[in-house]
């Protein structure tokens, strides 16, 4: 059993690489969601008109 442990830890942190990236992405993708919104809803301002409910 001793090789299935070396190769354990020495192949282990790609997992872990791998969510931590996935994570980043996501983590990246919402806060260019809501940057995008926000530039949005400046350019409306600008130039439609504040919005009124």
């Amino acid at each position: 059993m001793p090789p299935v442990g070396i190769a354990i830890l020495i192949l282990g942190w790609i997992p872990a690489l791998f969510f931590i990236l996935v994570g980043r992405i996501g983590i990246e993708v919402a806060l260019a969601t809501v940057r995008t919104a926000i530039d949005a809803r400046a350019l409306r301002t600008r130039y439609v008109g504040p919005v009124t409910e």
